[in-house]
């Protein structure tokens, strides 16, 4: 249930096989396993973390790194162009699911668009923040190793 948008699939070291993430109701990720039949199996739900100061999901992206699968997505004020936080999740459920937010934790700066670089011996995430109709670039070192 619930609508249903941002298609994203990769092929998951944890699966052996491709998993597919969606954005359910702009307020939760949703992870599938390809069945190999025409349907997917919903294998995990992802919530915005408690600590978040904003409530909307938007362009989420998966990596992999050390045999692992992590989505680094902006959680949002609301679906525009919005005061946002970067994130780095894992694909597991609960508890024990990875999670860092990986910008300077300053409230109400617009941030956008992360993407995930592979380095040699870590991992990092940049960012765009908007300052009026300047766009800067950020860099997060993510604590992952490739």
């Amino acid at each position: 249930p619930g609508e249903k948008t941002y298609a994203y699939g990769w092929l998951a070291p944890e699966t052996n096989g491709m998993l597919l993430l969606t954005i359910v109701n702009d307020s939760r990720l949703e992870i599938y396993a390809d069945n190999s039949s025409a349907n997917w199996d919903l294998i995990s739900t992802l919530s915005i973390p408690t600590e978040s100061a904003y409530g909307v999901i938007g362009s989420p992206e998966a990596f992999t790194a050390g045999g692992k699968s992590y989505i680094t997505l902006v959680v949002k004020e609301n679906t525009n162009y919005a005061p946002a936080e970067i994130w780095v999740w894992g694909i597991v459920s609960g508890a024990e699911r990875f999670t860092l937010r990986c910008d300077d934790g300053q409230g109400k700066i617009i941030r956008t668009d992360p993407e995930t670089y592979l380095g040699a011996n870590e991992v990092f995430v940049y960012y765009n923040i908007i300052r009026g109709a300047k766009f800067e670039v950020y860099r997060c070192d993510a604590g992952l190793k490739p």
